[in-house]
C-alpha cells in the first residue's frame, strides 16, 4: 500500500546550496543508506525534455530555480519499500510537490523536513475578478483545463501490468508497481482475486478505455499466458506496449514487432527504471498533444 500527497507552494529562487542541503537532510533522516537516486528533467524551448541523473547531493549545489524543471528523488527504505519526492515548477507563480511513501507517518515526516529545509509557503489560487467578460472567462477555463491535463496532478496515467503469476515475477512486478505509483501512474493487473475466470478478469481490465499503456514483464520464469491476447488488444486500440525483459529470459522479439524493449539484469530491476521513466515522459507528451488537438477541434466546433 502506498500513501501520496500533492501540494502547491509559492515559487521562489533558492540560494546556492539550499536545495542541496535540503536533499542531504532528507537522505539523512529518511533513508537507510543515504544513497541518492534522483533525476532532473528540464523542458526545452522546442517542447522536448532533457534528463540528467543525480547520484550526489553536491551535484545540486548550483540548482536554485524550478522554472521549467522538475526534480525527482527516490528514497530507498527497507527491501521492497520506496518513498519518493517530485518537485516541479512549470508555472512562474508556484511549484508543485508530490510525495509518496509506504505509510502516512513517513510521508508527513518527509513533508515536514522538506518544508523546513526550503522555507516553503503554501500557495493560494487567486480569485478571478468578478467584472471579467464571459468570453475572457471562457478562455481562462479552457486554458486551465488544458494546463491541468499537461502539467497538473490530474494528468495521471493508467497502465496494465502484465506478468506471470510466480513468486519471482510477482516480487519484481511489485517493485515496478511501486516505482510507477511514485511517478503518479495508476497500475492495474490481474493479480487481485475475483470470483470469475482469469481470462474474463484480464479482458475486463484491458477493455477499459482510459488505459495509456501496457507494461509486459518477462522474467526467466516466463511470460503471462495472456501476453499475446494483451498485446493484440493493445495493438487494436493504439495503446503503447512496454516490454521489460530480464536478461536470460526466453524472449521472442517477433511477438512485439519492432518495439524497443527494456532489459534488466537478474536481481537489478532498478536498471530498467531510467528507460521506463523516459517512456512515460514520451507517453505523457503524446497524450498532451492529442488532448490539445481535441480541445482545438472542440473550440472550432463551438457555435459563434
Amino acid at each position: 500500500m502506498s500513501f501520496s500527497k500533492e501540494l502547491r507552494f509559492v515559487a521562489k529562487t533558492f540560494s546556492v546550496g539550499e536545495i542541496s542541503r535540503a536533499v542531504s537532510n532528507i537522505l539523512l533522516n529518511h533513508t537507510t543508506d543515504q544513497k541518492l537516486d534522483a533525476q532532473i528533467s528540464e523542458r526545452l524551448a522546442d517542447g522536448t525534455h532533457s534528463n540528467k541523473g543525480i547520484s550526489k547531493a553536491s551535484e545540486l549545489e548550483a540548482f536554485c530555480d524550478f522554472s521549467g524543471r522538475s526534480l525527482r528523488i527516490t528514497l530507498w527504505q527497507k527491501v521492497g519499500d520506496l518513498a519518493g519526492i517530485r518537485i516541479y515548477g512549470y508555472r512562474s507563480e508556484y511549484i508543485d510537490v508530490e510525495i509518496s511513501a509506504p505509510n502516512s507517518t513517513l510521508l508527513a515526516d518527509i513533508l515536514k523536513t522538506l518544508e523546513s529545509s526550503l522555507g516553503l509557503t503554501p500557495y493560494s489560487q487567486p480569485e478571478l475578478k468578478v467584472n471579467e467578460s464571459d468570453t475572457f472567462e471562457g478562455v481562462l477555463r479552457r486554458l486551465e483545463v488544458v494546463e491541468g491535463i499537461v502539467f497538473g496532478p490530474s494528468s495521471r496515467l493508467r497502465c496494465f501490468l502484465s506478468f506471470r503469476f510466480s513468486a519471482e515475477s510477482e516480487n519484481i512486478a511489485l517493485k515496478i508497481q511501486q516505482f510507477l505509483t511514485l511517478l503518479n501512474v495508476q497500475v492495474l493487473s490481474g493479480a487481485s482475486y475475483e470470483p470469475r475466470r482469469i481470462s474474463d478478469k484480464v479482458l475486463s481490465k484491458l477493455s477499459q478505455q482510459s488505459l495509456d499503456f501496457i507494461a509486459v514483464l518477462i522474467t526467466k520464469t516466463g511470460e503471462s499466458m495472456w501476453t499475446r491476447d494483451e498485446i493484440a488488444s493493445a495493438g487494436s486500440r493504439g495503446i503503447a506496449v512496454i516490454p521489460i525483459v530480464e536478461v536470460g529470459a526466453a524472449f521472442a522479439p517477433g511477438l512485439f514487432g519492432d518495439l524497443e524493449f527494456i532489459e534488466f539484469s537478474p536481481g537489478h530491476i532498478g536498471d530498467s527504471f531510467l528507460k521506463l521513466l523516459q517512456a512515460l515522459d514520451f507517453i505523457r507528451s503524446e497524450r498532451a498533444g492529442k488532448q490539445l488537438e481535441l480541445d482545438a477541434e472542440n473550440h472550432h466546433a463551438e457555435p459563434s
